[in-house]
């Protein structure tokens, strides 16, 4: 009976011990050069951007929005974190208005005020190699991703969108789910 109070003691101290210091890092993307980690984290009630040094030390809070922020990539340069949220549609936006469909912003790394990139839903956003264009999979509606053999007119496709001149591109050609952009770079 003494061990099982012992242990039940310990097992309380343990899980009080991570209680107090949220550790958990969702959706993080690593810059260029592998010295910041950009991570989401709901230790303030929701999901924000934090960016932290790769070889640890305290994180710094880049987005304070009511939203959930999940970020997926840092600029060619390191300057800024992509990352998406459900904040602000733009008025010619004709897309319907829901929460579960993301805008694309961008935030910099020293903090500071987000700036929108797209309206369009664009998620797990990465830049290619030369930052000319953002590499991303779309959302268009309510499906479950994970449906096996799904088609229909809200699977998910790749696309490309042209920093320059503001186009898009379609890469993906298969009718059901695509997700794995690093198949397309």
């Amino acid at each position: 009976m003494k061990r099982l109070v012992l242990l039940l003691a310990g097992v309380a101290l343990f899980s009080a011990s991570f209680a107090q210091t949220p550790s958990w890092m969702r959706y993080p993307a690593i810059s260029p050069d592998g010295s910041q980690i950009a991570f989401a984290s709901d230790r303030y009630g929701n999901f924000d951007v934090f960016v932290v040094n790769a070889t640890g030390g305290a994180p710094t809070r880049l987005t304070f929005a009511s939203s959930s922020d999940h970020p997926s990539d840092f600029t060619p340069d390191g300057s800024a974190v992509l990352f998406s949220a459900a904040r602000q549609d733009a008025a010619a936006n004709r897309q319907f208005p829901s929460r579960g469909l993301r805008e694309l912003y961008r935030v910099p790394v020293t903090g500071g005020r987000p700036v929108q990139l797209l309206t369009t839903p664009a998620e797990n956003a990465r830049y290619n190699e030369d930052g000319t264009q953002i590499l991303f999979h779309d959302w268009k509606g309510y499906e479950d991703q994970w449906r096996k053999h799904h088609t229909s007119a809200v699977t998910r496709d790749i696309w490309t969108y042209d920093l320059a001149d503001g186009s898009y591109n379609m890469v993906s050609t298969y009718e059901g789910e695509d997700l794995d952009k690093h198949a397309y770079q």
